[in-house]
């Protein structure tokens, strides 16, 4: 009996864990159509939602779709850097957010327009005038209310778009005791959560104008801006809880609030929710799309089923989410084990029944959906689902070029592991793969170049394959290179130069009884960076390496690209790290944090040095700002832990520095309201926190 037990609450464990599972083909047999049906009422959707994974979860799966109503046609009929067009100085070069498709901007915690850098710490974004690196000074703060948090931004023109996380307290509803209530004791939340995206008025930067604001239930899957609209995924779980129990609309259904459209948040109506042919799980995703200097509505497309990663190009927006079915091993400890009871009254007092466990359902691979939006105007449209079997790393798995798709994966079964790189014409049909690559391994990262797509894959050693996907239909691996370590980040340098960026390995070896040197694993060391020469397709060649610290140290950048900064005009790479210095074990004060500066030139890489942080004894840590490196002109900008620190580029010595205590004062600062205008800080301020 504690056998089962134990192997059911693996089982509901196992639940708990992936994302979404299903049971059957049927389920994943997902259509592309020229437009996605919408619900026809909320007891429609309550119904389609008892139908999908976590319905079956729950032992409510059965019956027929309810019905629908089909939704009207809303749509209107590799640099790494975006150019954010700026009203700052733009008679220097400056650093630019780190992104994957240029002309495409993604969101950071820090931004620079060439003379003012801007950046988010907690419920504060502070802009900075940087021209004077010597003598920076504060030109204004925007700070939120309590329970409301900065997260990143864009800058656009004259025009600042910050998001967010806010959460608004809602009334408790009491429970009801009535007889006829099917009401849930305890299920009642006490607010929502909501990601909020509040453009201001910049063009003054000593008084930022709050011009208008969004706010989407639900918490940010990720963002773009493309020809001033910004692009904004999130994800909303819907709790839903199945049987019997009573549900109303504002318990499941996402709320929005646009300030162009009303001064009231407002509910998304069933009717405005698509649905996949299929079902998928019980979440709402939420795509905004929003003219950022105008005062038009923002236009939303919502659908049931949530996303994990986004990719989107100039043409298409393409979100994917990993679909996983219960592992092979859970299904046959529930078909083989059986399930006891107590015996009825007619039976011997204390005897126990056994009977067969229902069977479940027969196992399935994993497989990555994938959702095509075309961008059309300021909207976006449904184009299309396809699936593949794995999943993604991240966003740079993905890529579309000349009209093609392409997604690497990696494959997980009980046997191990594969990767593969499938490629899928603009209707989302598989037209050619590379498959079972480097088995036992999975991969660490990916890059696509036009024709040429490159994958790290990792076990004891470091393969990079070269693949030609010229021929959409016959793509090739035409060159492999094995060495020690792994690349997590890979960044194009020019001139047929790729630099990684990862973990230095070596390996483990021991003797078998025959004696003979097996390996049997690996050790980490410091962070290491590689060049290598891939201009010739057949045969990649790692030119050079350069490690740094011990065993542990690391870098944002290896998993966060808007960590790493690719300084063109100097051909160095910048990123800050945590190294560790240590020649044994234990010695703690070997540790070294800083600003990693890297020359890449003549096919060789060199370390120019590592600018150190600094250290503040007002530092609050409730205000944590993550780590970014950005130059404007010969001054490089190290911005820590809420410390915005400048150093001369060729001397590497400190020029000037703002420390917390001055960027984020101990004092109680008057909190204002959300929707509030932004005032600069007084002279009296500032003289306070000096």
């Amino acid at each position: 009996m504690k056998k089962v037990l134990l192997k059911t609450a693996t089982i509901f464990l196992l639940v708990a864990m992936v994302f979404t599972f299903s049971g059957c083909d049927e389920l994943f047999q997902i259509e592309n159509t020229e437009e996605l049906p919408r619900f026809k009422n909320f007891d429609a959707m309550l119904e389609y939602m008892s139908k999908t994974a976590s319905g079956y979860a729950y032992g409510m799966r059965g019956g027929e779709f309810p019905e629908m109503a089909m939704g009207e046609d809303a749509a209107a009929p590799s640099s790494n850097a975006a150019k954010d067009s700026s009203g700052g100085n733009e008679s220097q070069s400056h650093g630019e957010t780190n992104v994957q498709v240029a002309g495409i901007d993604e969101a950071d915690v820090i931004k620079n327009d060439g003379r003012y850098l801007y950046f988010v710490s907690g419920n504060r974004l502070i802009i900075v005038d940087a021209a004077d690196s010597a003598n920076m000074s504060i030109t204004s703060k925007i700070v939120l209310e309590d329970m409301s948090t900065f997260s990143e931004m864009y800058i656009t023109g004259n025009y600042l778009t910050a998001i967010g996380y806010t959460y608004e307290e809602i009334a408790v509803e009491e429970n009801s005791s009535s007889g006829d209530s099917k009401t849930m004791p305890g299920r009642y939340i006490p607010g929502r959560s909501y990601t909020f995206a509040q453009v201001y008025d910049i063009s003054n930067k000593s008084n930022p104008v709050l011009t208008r604001e969004y706010k989407i239930e639900g918490s940010i899957l990720s963002s773009r801006v493309k020809d001033g609209n910004l692009y904004l995924v999130t994800n909303k779980w819907a709790y839903f809880y199945g049987g019997d129990v009573q549900l109303k609309p504002g318990e499941v259904l996402p709320y929005r609030y646009d300030s162009t459209v009303s001064k009231d948040s407002m509910i998304i109506e069933p009717s405005e929710i698509a649905y996949l042919p299929n079902p998928v799980d019980n979440s709402f995703m939420t795509i905004s799309v929003m003219d950022i200097d105008s005062n038009n509505a923002v236009k939303t497309e919502t659908v049931m089923g949530g996303g994990n990663t986004i990719y989107m190009s100039h043409n298409a927006l393409y979100i994917v989410k990993p679909v996983f079915y219960f592992f092979p091993a859970v299904l046959e400890m529930v078909d083989v084990e059986t399930t006891a009871s107590t015996a009825s009254s007619e039976d011997k007092p204390g005897t126990v029944i056994e009977k067969p466990a229902t069977k479940a359902p027969e196992p399935e691979e994993p497989k990555t959906a994938i959702y095509k939006y075309d961008l059309i105007g300021k909207t976006v449209k449904y184009a299309g689902t396809g699936s593949v079997k794995g999943d993604v790393l991240n966003q740079f798995s993905m890529d579309e070029f000349d009209g093609s798709f392409r997604i690497a994966t990696t494959h997980w079964t009980e046997k191990g592991t594969s990767n593969n790189v499938f490629i899928l014409d603009k209707n989302m049909n598989n037209v050619g793969s590379i498959e079972n690559l480097a088995p036992g391994e999975r991969i660490y990262s990916v890059r696509f170049s036009g024709n040429t797509g490159y994958v790290v894959t990792f076990k004891n050693m470091d393969p990079l394959f070269v693949l030609d996907l010229s021929n959409p239909a016959n793509p090739k691996v035409t060159g492999e290179l094995k060495i020690p370590g792994f690349s997590n980040y890979l960044h194009p340098v020019g001139d047929g130069l790729l630099l990684g960026l990862g973990v230095d390995t070596k390996e483990i070896y021991m003797k078998d009884e025959n004696g003979k040197e097996i390996v049997t694993g690996f050790q980490s060391g410091g962070l290491k960076l590689s060049l290598f020469d891939v201009s010739d397709p057949f045969n990649p060649k790692e030119i050079d390496t350069l490690v740094i610290g011990g065993s542990g140290s690391y870098t944002e950048a290896q998993y966060n690209h808007r960590a790493f900064t690719w300084w063109d005009e100097k051909n160095v790479a910048m990123f800050s790290a945590q190294i560790n210095n240590s020649k044994g074990y234990g010695e703690y004060s070997s540790w070294q944090e800083g600003a990693v500066i890297v020359n890449v030139v003549n096919r060789q890489l060199s370390l120019k040095g590592i600018l150190p942080a600094g250290t503040d004894a007002g530092m609050i840590w409730a205000y944590y700002t993550p780590t970014r490196v950005t130059y404007i002109g010969e001054t490089v900008y190290y911005l820590q832990m809420g410390m915005l620190r400048a150093f001369d580029y060729n001397t590497m010595l400190l020029q000037g520095q703002l420390t917390v205590s001055e960027i984020l004062p101990q004092q109680e600062e008057p909190i204002r309201p959300l929707p509030g205008l932004v005032e600069p800080p007084s002279k009296d301020t500032d003289e306070d926190d000096d």
